[in-house]
């Protein structure tokens, strides 16, 4: 019974450590199993020198696990220039939206290529549908806000002058809040249009600030 103890201590904490959804962490489903040679002990790194489980596995596994968890889908780009490297932590994250009802992170890409820049200027876009796409490396300076390219960027799919957030974008964007809070040691929300010498309605009226952060 202790050592059962111990290990819903284990799970629970991973499950907080990672903004997972606690409920499914149960002995009795069918996902976590019972036994430490389990694909679910694999993959949540609980069973001591176990054979991971391959990718494909993981993330599906992941997905039934915790539907919640946020996810960040990789995107290849091919960058005009050079990115160059901020200093340290950045200094929080601007909020924005694309100010048009459809915006996959290659159509952003395709626009800022337009005006000249190196590429994607977002570290982040979240789609209508809840799915989170890299844009620049985390790492790297920004291209979204005048003056602060020390900020992280983050883009919403849709113009919020006009249109309302589906619950999906809404639950998506709490996700990326919370994993960047504490990655980044919960530095500053701004909306686009809070940051001095930006003159701009974005992310629009409708754009739901105090429910993602």
């Amino acid at each position: 019974m202790q050592g059962n103890l111990a290990v819903t201590r284990r799970m629970v904490a991973y499950a907080t450590k990672h903004d997972l959804t606690i409920p499914h962490l149960s002995f009795v489903n069918p996902y976590w199993g019972k036994g430490k040679r389990t694909l679910a002990w694999r993959v949540s790194g609980h069973a001591f020198g176990a054979k991971k489980a391959s990718a494909q596995k993981t993330q599906a596994l992941r997905r039934l696990l915790f539907p919640n968890a946020l996810r960040i889908i990789p995107v290849t780009y091919r960058w005009a220039g050079h990115l160059y490297r901020r200093s340290g932590k950045p200094h929080g994250t601007v909020w924005h939206n694309s100010g048009s009802t459809f915006a996959s992170p290659q159509q952003i890409h395709a626009w800022h290529l337009a005006n000249g820049w190196t590429g994607i200027g977002y570290h982040f876009v979240v789609r209508k549908n809840g799915d989170v796409y890299r844009g620049r490396p985390e790492w790297a300076l920004g291209a979204h806000t005048f003056g602060a390219s020390e900020w992280l960027g983050v883009c919403f799919e849709g113009n919020f002058m006009k249109e309302r957030m589906s619950e999906k974008q809404i639950q998506a964007g709490r996700a990326l809040h919370r994993y960047l809070h504490a990655k980044y040691g919960g530095r500053p929300d701004r909306r686009h249009k809070d940051m001095p010498r930006n003159s701009t309605d974005c992310p629009g009226r409708y754009f739901p600030f105090n429910k993602i952060t």
